[in-house]
């Protein structure tokens, strides 16, 4: 689950976050309010754990 800072919006990642990559950066925005939630390198993009 993410949160906005800003505006309170919750969603899992995968469900209405606007997630844009360029080359190796991937950038994740809220959609309500267009804050930038998470802005990283891939390399520094944590590995999802198989549970």
């Amino acid at each position: 689950m993410l949160f906005c800072a800003e505006c309170s919006f919750e969603n899992p990642v995968s469900e209405g976050w606007l997630v844009v990559s360029d080359g190796d950066e991937r950038t994740i925005v809220c959609p309500k309010c267009g804050y930038v939630a998470d802005h990283r390198t891939e390399r520094s993009t944590p590995t999802p754990r198989a549970d």
